[in-house]
């Protein structure tokens, strides 16, 4: 990877910060992407349970180790079946615990990727009613990915595509994030709708 862009900082955000903010963690982290973080925007941690009306839920101040074995104890055959165990277990890998992005105001990104419209426009908001700081700024963009095992799988590999084109642009990559997008738009043979925007910290 060259030297210039391995110093930016990047997010991935999700609601729960389970799933698909941590996939794209993982992916980062797996293809050497050092400077690389993950979070949620929901007040808790929410995750299914056994039916719809008994869903698990959790404060951010829960390791993902204690939400492993809280699992564990509840039904270990039924959320290991549901792949919920191996995705816990995936998330022990990364970092110790969920974290909830608008707790960590000290931190501040070049790029935040982000997973459906509503995670996105809690970050647009936040980052609007923060007290002006660096004035660095920061570019949002937000890939619609479905809140499934699966779905997350394929959402962190495009992410971490679109990562690659902007990385290829070299010092004017921040000028040219929305050419970025469009190349990335004319080489996938899916259909992505996906919203940017930059902000200023």
């Amino acid at each position: 990877m060259p030297s210039y862009f391995t110093d930016k900082s990047i997010a991935a955000v999700c609601a729960s910060n389970v799933n698909r903010s941590m996939e794209a963690h993982y992916l980062f982290l797996r293809k050497g992407v050092q400077n690389v973080y993950s979070f949620g925007t929901s007040s808790q941690v929410k995750l299914p349970g056994t039916t719809q009306a008994t869903p698990n839920i959790y404060d951010f101040k829960k390791t993902y180790a204690e939400i492993y074995e809280d699992l564990i104890a509840k039904d270990e055959e039924f959320y290991r079946r549901k792949g919920l165990l191996s995705m816990i277990h995936r998330n022990m890998k990364v970092k110790p615990r969920p974290q909830r992005f608008q707790d960590e105001v000290s931190l501040q990104f070049d790029i935040i990727f982000t997973f459906e419209d509503r995670v996105y426009d809690v970050i647009v908001d936040d980052l609007l009613h923060r007290e002006a700081s660096s004035h660095q700024p920061v570019h949002i963009i937000n890939f619609t990915i479905k809140d499934s095992h699966e779905d997350a799988i394929v959402g962190a590999r495009n992410v971490y595509r679109l990562f690659q084109i902007i990385n290829s642009k070299g010092d004017t990559w921040v000028d040219e994030v929305d050419a970025a997008i469009d190349e990335f738009k004319e080489s996938s043979d899916v259909d992505h709708s996906i919203l940017h925007c930059t902000m200023f910290y």
